[in-house]
């Protein structure tokens, strides 16, 4: 597909990108082939547009022709940060409440598979046949794996919760004002 450029966005790619004017419509045409379409949007003056991005570089076209209207870097405007954090702290605490779930998951169970534990080793105190010694052996063996297992599973799930935390804490503390509103073509 042949992406044609206004003579605006020519002048931004210069400015923005350090694109020669002669290859802006060659570097704007090489980064579409790539770009993903993300939504429509509107700028402050009404105008709609959709929105294609390709690395940090945000592309608004025409809704109908393929013409590049403007091209900007892309930003993180104070609103998107607020909403992030937002969407992420409610994630986060489903997230808690999950990890709860499995401790006390890991509880019932890890009392469960103790008195198993206890049973089979009594087991394999009075037990004579060889046979059977080994298939308790495999047993115990079994649910001791199963304890660790389900041990890992629960911190594994604590470690997430710490990963969620400290993105939230990332995203809402390495916010940078923007030099442009986001809506300005």
């Amino acid at each position: 597909m042949i992406w044609t450029v206004s003579i605006h966005a020519s002048k931004r790619v210069n400015e923005r990108f350090g694109v020669k004017p002669d290859t802006v419509t060659e570097w704007v045409n090489e980064r579409m082939e790539s770009a993903r379409f993300v939504c429509n949007s509107f700028a402050d003056d009404g105008n709609e547009a959709r929105m294609f991005v390709n690395g940090k570089v945000i592309f608004f076209v025409d809704l109908i022709e393929n013409h590049v209207m403007t091209v900007r870097y892309a930003s993180m405007p104070r609103f998107a940060t607020e909403c992030l954090v937002e969407v992420a702290a409610k994630e986060l605490r489903k997230k808690q409440a999950k990890v709860l779930e499995a401790e006390r998951e890991f509880v019932r169970a890890k009392a469960e598979l103790e008195s198993e534990k206890i049973d089979l080793r009594l087991a394999l105190l009075k037990t004579r046949s060889e046979q059977r010694a080994a298939a308790l052996s495999a047993r115990l063996n079994a649910v001791e794996l199963r304890l660790r297992e389900l041990a890992a599973e629960v911190k594994r799930e604590r470690r997430e919760v710490t990963y969620l935390a400290e993105g939230i804490v990332s995203l809402s503390v390495s916010y940078k004002p923007e030099s442009t509103p986001a809506a300005r073509y």
